[in-house]
């Protein structure tokens, strides 16, 4: 493949040696390529040399013209002295001072024929100077970036890095514009100042030539280059450089210096308010607005020296001589009263209006501009602000985020909002709406209770839930078990339970609060730790009030949250105590274990004592009543055991045994348990076991207990809060039994009757064997009482033992068919 041959490796070497290091396919190439270079060389050469030879032509027509006239001017003036001359040599001086005058006035004659071949040729100068100003700006911006870049490719260092302790780490490596490039836009601004002076009429009464035309377009040209270079400056390394863009723009617009002020703020401000509308740090923002403050005090720092530089005469008459008018000024109209007689040196004065910048204006201006930029960066804020809203985490980051790059700009936080400073004005907004966020994020409780109560309220609904679960959701309590087994709706079982989804956002809520909690507790220590500013001006006392109003507002969340949950909880707890107190008789037992299952699921999910001590970690000042969800939930929890011991034993087993006492006693009940008994020495009677009837009667009321529609519930009956309801259940037995032998009693029934006697031991058994449900030690003395009364063989103490530890040995062998009444 032919390869491409540069000039500078062929310089100087002859054709011999061409021919031994590249082909001939090449050097063809080659010499095609040279040609076409040499052609279009010419052709270029030709039309410069053309041009500038027209304009020669032209110069040197007019030159010869004017000698022509001269010398047929001076011939007749030298005829009529010699006619009229006395040979006075103080009339041939007078006639010398004559024709010096009448050559000058030839020469402005001239002058003023070529003005606009002059204006247009320096309208070109100041196209050139133009175009290589634009030209050597690009490069030096070029090399800066590749400076930039260079820096980006060293492991761990990163100017786009939002994280970064120090925005400013890469200054170093930041290339700022060269003096010569920067003075350079001061020149042409002097150019053109210079054109609209020395051709004032032109550009006046001839809008239309198109040198006016020109210039005119290239003075738009510089002044946006003037502006987009004023607008993209970030560094204080080039506070010498908008220095000269003012006088640059000072120069080429004749403003007053308070209007070029006046001018940079608002291009910097338009453009500032672009920056906050894209993904900018919030550090870059306030970099820019630290170094526009900088670059304006550095203007008015200098105005009155750049002023007086500017209109001092060792300035301006040094113009002409700096830019390309140099090489024109014998062609420039003489003005007597501001040239001189060996060429031209124009003096005067340059006006800009008032010389300085009145200091109550130059502030208020300042003054008005810091609070425009204010309120951009509170906009910013704001956008950022409502995408962290959901996440109250992200609240806190995003004010982190705020408050350290405020820390590297510390004068920026007496940017004014009103009567505060904006430092101040941002944590008071973003406490007002953090708390809001708290509340609501906390209260969202109360649509998991809302939803629970709803559903115990629809019974058909619950019956749908319980008959569409497996039935290991009737038993299983554990953290891994998913709730929407209890909580799905009928004809929807493919969606997530809403009460469940509800529950894991309530936990998600809860662990966000604390993780914000906990970075707001950090962020209050870290706006005291030392930073490295690139602000100069320190205010340790400032962020020091900075960090107490943090941890006023720590303190008020963590009682504002323990407070909200305590309602929210309570609340719900009040609302299903109160549904169950006035529907208790309508409740059914379906309902109640559902609500059981719920609310011992809840307390599993929830787990507030974590939470709370979270809150109590975070805070010192800590005073929120904390709420123990068990102590809620085992009363209630008590209650519906209650209810549905209380239900069943009521509604079936009540009447039946006293039915079963009152029929035992008739002469014609007979009982085989009696075959069973055994007999000590003296003949009485020992009851191996409970009557069969009552047994049974026990049995099918335990069975009742525990299960409902088909559904075992047995395991609901492990949980603590059964204990008392169960305690109660079997006492109220041993009440009725007791009762029954009250009844007897008042009876008066016959002692001496055998059969009688041993239906009242079959009693006494069946009175023993359940309250061994609640202990299995033997019962003392004062337990036998109302029997003895009746039965007079119960009075001795060892017969009794001999009976006791006999039911007990049965009581043992058959205890785990009586759950959940045994222990």
């Amino acid at each position: 493949m032919t390869s491409t041959i540069s000039y500078d490796k062929i310089a100087g070497k002859t054709a011999d040696d061409l021919f031994e290091e590249y082909s001939v396919e090449d050097l063809g190439d080659l010499m095609t390529r040279l040609s076409a270079d040499v052609n279009t060389k010419k052709q270029k050469l030709k039309l410069l040399v053309g041009n500038k030879y027209r304009d020669l032509l032209n110069v040197a027509d007019d030159i010869i013209t004017m000698n022509e006239i001269t010398a047929i001017e001076n011939e007749q003036l030298m005829k009529l002295a010699f006619k009229r001359s006395d040979y006075n040599s103080k009339s041939l001086s007078n006639l010398s001072k004559f024709n010096a005058h009448l050559n000058k006035i030839q020469i402005q004659k001239v002058q003023e024929d070529n003005r606009p071949a002059i204006l247009r040729n320096v309208v070109h100068d100041l196209n050139y100077a133009l175009i290589a100003l634009k030209h050597n700006l690009v490069i030096e911006l070029q090399s800066s970036e590749e400076s930039y870049n260079t820096l980006n490719d060293f492991p761990g260092v990163s100017l786009n890095n939002q994280h970064s302790m120090d925005l400013d780490e890469g200054l170093d490596y930041y290339q700022p514009v060269s003096t010569t490039v920067s003075n350079g836009f001061v020149l042409l601004a002097k150019h053109i100042y210079l054109i609209k002076y020395l051709f004032q009429d032109e550009v006046k009464n001839q809008p239309k030539l198109f040198a006016v035309v020109k210039y005119k377009q290239l003075c738009g040209e510089f002044n946006n280059l003037l502006e987009s270079n004023i607008i993209r400056l970030k560094h204080e390394a080039d506070s010498d450089f908008i220095h000269n863009l003012f006088v640059s723009y000072l120069i080429a617009n004749e403003m007053r210096p308070i209007h070029v002020l006046e001018k940079i703020l608002e291009k910097r401000l338009a453009n500032f308010k672009s920056l906050v509308t894209t993904k900018r740090p919030f550090q870059e923002l306030l970099s820019y607005v630290f170094v526009t403050i900088q670059f304006m005090n550095f203007i008015f720092s200098r105005i009155q020296v750049s002023i007086s530089r500017l209109q001092n005469a060792t300035g301006p008459s040094n113009w002409i001589q700096q830019t390309s008018f140099q090489k024109w000024s014998k062609w420039l109209h003489k003005n007597p009263t501001l040239g001189s007689e060996n060429g031209i040196q124009v003096q005067y004065k340059f006006e800009v209006g008032s010389d300085l910048i009145d200091k109550v204006e130059y502030e208020d201006t300042m003054k008005q501009w810091k609070k425009d930029a204010s309120q951009l960066l509170l906009d910013n804020f704001n956008a950022k602000f409502d995408k962290s809203s959901e996440n109250l985490t992200d609240l806190v980051i995003l004010l982190r985020y705020a408050l350290i790059s405020f820390k590297h700009f510390t004068s920026l936080s007496t940017l004014p909002v009103g009567h505060e400073n904006i430092v101040d004005y941002l944590i008071g907004k973003w406490q007002k709406e953090f708390l809001i966020k708290l509340t609501t994020k906390l209260s969202e409780f109360e649509k998991i209770g809302n939803l629970i109560l709803e559903t115990f309220n629809n019974e058909e609904l619950i019956n749908s839930i319980v008959d569409s679960s497996s039935e290991s959701c009737l038993y299983e309590f554990d953290d891994d078990f998913n709730m929407g087994e209890l909580l799905q709706y009928s004809g929807d079982k493919s969606s997530n339970d809403q009460v469940f989804v509800l529950l894991d956002v309530f936990k998600q809520d809860l662990k966000s609060t604390g993780n914000s909690i906990e970075s707001l507790r950090a962020l209050s220590s870290l706006v005291l730790k030392p930073l490295l500013s690139i602000d100069d001006y320190e205010d340790d006392e400032f962020w020091v009030e900075v960090s107490v109003k943090l941890k006023d507002i720590l303190n008020e969340s963590v009682n504002s949250s323990i407070s909200i949950l305590n309602k929210s909880v309570s609340s719900f707890f009040d609302k299903v105590s109160s549904s169950l107190e006035k529907n208790r008789l309508e409740v059914s037992n379906t309902r109640i274990f559902y609500m059981i299952r719920v609310l011992v699921q809840l307390e599993d999910k929830i787990q507030l004592n974590e939470f709370y001590e979270t809150f109590s970690i975070h805070s010192n000042d800590s005073n929120g009543t904390r709420i123990e969800l068990s102590e809620l939930i085992e009363p209630l929890l008590t209650k519906y055991f209650k209810v549905i011991v209380d239900s069943t034993f009521n509604t079936k087993y009540a009447s039946k045994l006293e039915s079963l006492l009152k029929k035992r006693f008739e002469p014609s009940k007979d009982y085989a348990e009696f075959m069973l008994w055994e007999n000590i020495l003296d003949e009485k009677p020992i009851p191996t076991t409970s009557s069969f009837e009552y047994s049974e009667l026990l049995l099918s009321f335990c069975s009742d207990v525990i299960s409902n529609s088909g559904k075992n519930y047995s395991n609901y009956f492990v949980l603590p809060s059964f204990e008392k309801v169960r305690q109660e259940i079997v006492g109220l037995l041993v009440s009725k039994l007791n009762d029954y032998v009250n009844f007897l009693n008042e009876a008066e029934i016959d002692a001496n009757d055998s059969a009688t006697n041993s239906k009242l031991l079959l009693t006494y058994a069946d009175c023993l064997f359940t309250k061994f449900l609640l202990s299995t030690e033997v019962p003392d003395d004062k337990s036998h009482t109302k029997f003895v009364k009746i039965f007079e063989p119960l009075a001795d103490a060892d017969y009794r033992k001999q009976i006791a530890y006999s039911i007990l040995e049965n009581y043992k062998n058959q205890s785990l068919m009586y759950y959940p009444l045994s222990v």
